[in-house]
């Protein structure tokens, strides 16, 4: 009796959740007492263990895990990872919060899907230069944590990196700052964290690696039932709380390297003592002037080195963005053209027996034929115009109608927005601009697509896309419900994304805002309208 009723108790806990967990799954957490979790101590913003409580971004996901479940999660602190590591392998721990996967833990550890992924970075003292790649320092000693996965992937992808282990995130920074190895690599979150917290004024994140890691829960492997009731509850937290817990403990976020001022501001305090030095032992013998002169012509090739340098950056991302861009345009091209191609191949597999019935020595019938097809093609050959424009890569400023360029982007979208059933509406005045044209429809595209892209993963009905134009402004609102307020300014910020690994890159609308205010002299902003997010591009008029 006291089974069947706890089977039905956790029923109920489940039902609430919306988790369907199958009778096995219900017997094993009925027979379960407890689910012993392996913790490093201090592993903020993630996780760490204060005045005997689990806190940080996982200890949130945690505590929705334990909701679900109805059982208790034991903490069992270890030292360091290594220790946690011996602990799983020796059954003395059932999970871990946050965990890469590498091949050599799936010998006693199994994964659920990911639900955070942060890229890895590199901390450096802060007089040093920003890092373009890690390939520019394999040669130099390199810090991570003993037994830390990124330790194995870089090794794999560049077999020349001079990893040296050390003991913990804090111990790796001390040795940086000390000048024992050049840099430390781990990921974003945590680099920053400790940098604000312990060395804002000695190291800086001077440059990322070309990896994310995606965290995940752990399970043990020899009970992999827990497994996948794990996995369900990981699949089932929604995004609006994925994002709410991202944005309570991930407060800083990555700030792309254009200028570097620490070394700005470095070289001019150098400048400023040895002039004061100079000027002491030199004033009288007339030889200031001289060195005040090569000083500032050290001073100007440093600036202008820093300025080529910031250049090159911003070139890198616009041709990154543009690259991502392609791979959607092709698909674009794909949904644009297969329609017509029907309509032609149709045409034509008729023929034959157009020709059996005669039709083909009416002279009417052949006109409208010829119309019909030479209508079909023009549309396919102002597609692949209206593609060819949009990967101009030219910098030519032209005269062109704002309102036909954005009606240009929607045709070239016009098959996905048809497929999904949105509506999009555009009215105002049409006015020429003098600009970067391509450059502006890329603009539009990404916000659109943005729109495009939520609206058909939120379901909405009847979805719609209004654009309004209105003397220099174009605002864009969909009816989707607006961004959540806790974000809503850190959409135009390098790398943030909302959409799931592998949908977004988190460069689009930092582009976009960059294209209107550094590159056409406008300004690019976001809020919450009526029925949706809502975008708005002033554009500076002569």
């Amino acid at each position: 009796m006291r089974n069947i009723l706890l089977i039905f108790i956790l029923s109920f806990v489940y039902l609430e959740a919306s988790i369907n967990l199958t009778k096995d799954e219900l017997r094993y957490l009925e027979n379960k007492k407890e689910i012993k979790m392996c913790i490093d101590p201090d592993w903020m913003p993630f996780e760490k263990i204060e005045n005997g409580k689990h806190i940080g971004l996982a200890s949130e996901y945690m505590k929705i895990i334990e909701d679900n479940i109805g059982i208790a999660i034991k903490l069992v602190i270890t030292k360091d990872w290594n220790e946690s590591v011996k602990k799983a392998k020796n059954r003395e721990c059932d999970i871990f919060s946050m965990v890469p996967i590498i091949e050599k833990r799936k010998k006693y550890m199994d994964f659920t899907s990911p639900y955070l992924k942060i890229p890895m970075v590199i901390a450096t003292q802060n007089r040093t230069p920003y890092i373009e790649s890690i390939t520019a320092i394999v040669n130099v000693k390199i810090g991570i944590v003993n037994g830390y996965s990124i330790s194995t992937i870089l090794k794999n992808k560049y077999p020349d990196i001079n990893i040296i282990p050390v003991e913990s995130i804090d111990d790796g920074l001390r040795k940086v700052e000390s000048g024992e190895i050049f840099a430390f690599i781990d990921n974003l979150a945590t680099i920053d964290y400790k940098i604000q917290k312990e060395f804002i004024s000695t190291l800086k994140v001077s440059g990322r690696v070309d990896i994310n890691l995606e965290y995940r829960v752990a399970t043990r492997n020899d009970e992999p039932i827990l497994n996948t009731i794990f996995e369900k509850i990981i699949v089932g937290i929604d995004r609006h709380t994925k994002e709410e817990i991202f944005a309570k403990w991930i407060q800083h976020h990555e700030k792309e390297t254009i200028v570097d001022y620490a070394i700005l501001l470095y070289v001019s305090l150098i400048f400023f003592i040895i002039i004061s030095i100079i000027s002491y032992f030199y004033i009288k013998q007339g030889k200031l002037k001289r060195e005040i002169e090569k000083l500032n012509y050290i001073l100007e090739d440093r600036i202008h080195q820093e300025v080529l340098k910031s250049l090159k950056q911003k070139q890198l991302l616009e041709q990154q963005t543009k690259m991502a861009q392609m791979g959607e345009m092709i698909g674009a091209i794909a949904h644009q053209w297969r329609q017509p191609l029907n309509t032609v191949f149709l045409g034509i597999q008729n023929l034959k027996y157009d020709y059996k019935d005669g039709k083909l020595n009416n002279e009417k019938y052949i006109e409208e034929f010829i119309s019909e097809n030479k209508e079909v093609i023009d549309f396919m050959s102002k597609t692949i115009d209206d593609f060819r424009n949009f990967f101009r890569v030219d910098k030519e400023k032209i005269n062109f109608n704002i309102k036909e360029t954005i009606q240009s982007v929607i045709t070239m979208l016009s098959a996905q927005i048809t497929q999904n059933s949105i509506k999009i509406t555009i009215i105002g005045d049409e006015f020429e601009y003098y600009g970067l044209q391509s450059e502006y429809q890329q603009v539009i595209l990404n916000i659109i697509n943005n729109a495009k892209d939520i609206l058909v993963e939120e379901s909405i009905a009847n979805p719609k896309i209004d654009i309004v134009i209105e003397k220099n402004k174009i605002t864009i609102e969909d009816n989707a419900g607006g961004i959540p307020q806790d974000i809503l300014m850190r959409v135009f910020e390098p790398y943030f994304t909302t959409k799931e690994q592998g949908k977004g890159t988190g460069m689009g609308l930092y582009m976009s805002k960059m294209i209107i205010e550094d590159n056409m002299g406008g300004k690019l902003s976001v809020e919450n309208g009526i029925n949706g997010a809502k975008f708005i591009i002033d554009l500076e008029m002569d």
